[in-house]
């Protein structure tokens, strides 16, 4: 007998072909279903976590474009000084004007105004209410708040354990650290010495008055350090805490801060540490202050005269009293006019 091959599955003996039984088929096709799904399952996964994240990331963007904007429209009705913004090298409290009927109108809570020359710190300040003292952490100067995971800009504030008018032996405000750089941003930016010592004067301005103030002192403290306080026993305890602030400080004032004993009003501006669960405090001084008149404008003759006394801001011996006696009625009246 001989065989030879012919076609697959067929076998020829002695001239006649008869076929043969094969081997049946593998059962591949589950098993390339079962990858398919699979595959099909994980990409569906990546598209919904690529496009959930991509919302979350526009919202975040949206929210804060949708923030910082909301100020500059604030900036624009009220904080009338551009010539400041675009100079700020020979700026004089005079230059500095504010429209407080514009922003009373749109926030009573309002105390004040902050501007920091060369930095993106240019904010009204209103003051925390007693009964809600983390009311402004949350919620912005127009009365709006983010969602629980958007990010929320709040409002930079007065603490309400101080007096609107700033008239305490230590002033605090706080604000918000946003990642865009924006709000009191920048006073985390002063842990570099170069920068801090570039932007050590601080404008504070208020409706009875306006002070020149200058950076003495940047404190990065834990956040559950008890760095506040607004009252002192005596006027050494208040000493004693100036120069606690001064000497530890993380950057080298140039030129340096003056000596504690000649100091005797503070302002102090928080905000966190965006990496750790830490504070950064800027601690000034006043150097310049100038009242206003009845309109809330503040007055040249009345801020060249106080730039000759320097050290009357700070109320050291030798200077004149912090506020001129003919205004100080009016300034201490401020609470009442200011805060509803």
């Amino acid at each position: 007998m001989s065989t030879n091959r012919r076609g697959r599955g067929e076998v020829q003996f002695n001239g006649g072909t008869h076929m043969r039984a094969t081997a049946p088929a593998r059962a591949v096709a589950p098993a390339r279903k079962r990858r398919f799904g699979l595959w099909t399952a994980i990409l569906v996964v990546a598209v919904v976590v690529f496009l959930a994240a991509a919302f979350a990331l526009g919202s975040i963007l949206l929210t804060y474009h949708e923030g910082q904007k909301s100020y500059d429209d604030v900036a624009d009705k009220a904080f009338l000084s551009d010539s400041a913004l675009s100079d700020a090298s020979g700026v004089s409290l005079a230059d500095l004007t504010v429209d407080w009927d514009a922003l009373l109108a749109i926030n009573p809570d309002t105390v004040g105004w902050i501007f920091i020359p060369g930095t993106n710190v240019n904010y009204p300040i209103v003051r925390a209410p007693e009964s809600n003292p983390d009311k402004y952490l949350t919620i912005d100067f127009q009365g709006n708040s983010g969602g629980w995971w958007l990010p929320t800009y709040g409002t930079p504030y007065l603490l309400s354990s101080n007096a609107a008018d700033f008239s305490d032996k230590n002033n605090i405000v706080q604000g918000h650290h946003l990642q865009n750089g924006e709000m009191f941003a920048a006073i985390a930016d002063f842990a570099d010495a170069e920068q801090f010592n570039e932007h050590r004067t601080v404008y504070l301005l208020t409706p009875k008055g306006s002070w020149r103030l200058q950076s003495v002192s940047l404190v990065h403290c834990s956040g559950s350090e008890s760095i506040v306080q607004t009252k002192f026993e005596s006027d050494a305890a208040f000493t004693s805490y100036v120069a606690d602030k001064i000497s530890r400080s993380i950057v080298e004032c140039d030129p340096a801060a003056p000596d504690a004993s000649v100091i005797s009003r503070f302002f102090m501006f928080s905000t966190c540490d965006s990496n750790t669960d830490a504070r950064y405090v800027l601690c000034c001084v006043p150097v310049e202050y100038a009242a206003a008149n009845s309109s809330g404008e503040v007055l040249e003759s009345s801020a060249a005269n106080n730039a000759n006394n320097a050290n009357n801001a700070n109320g050291g011996s030798g200077g004149i009293s912090m506020v001129d006696p003919s205004a100080a009625a009016t300034i201490d009246d401020a609470a009442k006019e200011i805060v509803s």
